[in-house]
């Protein structure tokens, strides 16, 4: 996560989305873009109706549907040695607070030729996440910590203790 635009050539996004996003502010850049626009990159955006996305719903989403269906939750267990099971943590925005930001861009002139990487804020564990859901449906917590798939560890961002990558 970076809000500089000189630096875009030295990032390198972890999945096929990142580097969308990526290849957009390149091109803005080489195109001398990069001060007539604005740029947002959010993360993890949640809401109400994500159903019909289907795989490319929240992971808030899938955690609910799956704590719903089954009453239970497998989450990855930690691959490194200064995070614990759980404990790996991520940003998640509101599709509401999302759209305000939108609105707030859409309505301010002077953000113009910006980046903004847009979150809460404040990064939660998945245990928060997932005592969170548990609470709300009323059913009692139940974790399964299955290993990460190895073609997966390098390409999900691990926040630390601190909330920064």
């Amino acid at each position: 996560m970076d809000d500089k635009s000189e630096n875009l050539a030295a990032l390198h996004p972890l999945n096929l989305y990142g580097q969308s996003k990526h290849n957009f502010d390149l091109y803005a850049q080489k195109n001398g873009l990069l001060r007539k626009i604005v740029r947002v990159k959010y993360f993890n955006v949640y809401g109400l109706n994500e159903g019909h996305k289907g795989d490319m719903c929240s992971i808030v989403n899938k955690v609910f549907e799956q704590i719903n269906s089954t009453g239970r939750l497998k989450l990855f267990k930690s691959h490194r040695h200064d995070c614990r099971d759980g404990e790996q943590k991520r940003d998640f925005l509101y599709v509401k607070d999302a759209i305000e930001m939108a609105l707030h861009f859409c309505e301010k002139a002077t953000t113009i030729g910006s980046l903004f990487n847009l979150g809460s804020g404040k990064a939660h564990t998945w245990l928060e996440l997932a005592d969170t859901i548990f609470d709300a449906i009323g059913k009692p917590v139940q974790i399964d910590f299955i290993d990460m798939p190895e073609q997966l560890r390098d390409k999900l961002p691990v926040f630390h203790a601190s909330g920064h990558l």
